[in-house]
């Protein structure tokens, strides 16, 4: 244990941290990206979590490939309100690829 490291109590309920990802949230809203970076790709369709302060910012919080939601510039997008039966359609497909992907 290193020197500047010191328990102060009884340690108790200890849990391991798992790696997380961000659930796919049933939205109305997508955004196409329009301008790649090294993270995010060319006419990709990503979910896109309600963030108004960020909106505000300029900024886009976006779920990517990681799994992670991100911080994005809004530039980088086209965003998209689509009707409720389609969005429920499109995030099923989102969560079936994610099936798809666990599962090779």
């Amino acid at each position: 244990m290193p020197d500047d490291f010191e328990i102060i109590g009884e340690l108790t309920n200890i849990e391991e941290i798992e790696d997380s990802e961000t659930e796919i949230p049933d939205t109305h809203r997508f955004a196409i990206c329009i301008k790649p970076s090294y993270d995010i790709e060319l006419l990709k369709v990503y979910p896109v979590i309600d963030d108004p302060d960020a909106e505000e910012d300029g900024m886009l919080r976006i779920i990517d490939e990681s799994r992670e939601d991100y911080l994005r510039g809004i530039e980088r997008f086209v965003v998209l309100t689509i009707p409720s039966a389609d969005a429920q359609r499109l995030v099923l497909a989102m969560k079936r690829q994610r099936l798809d992907d666990d599962g090779s």
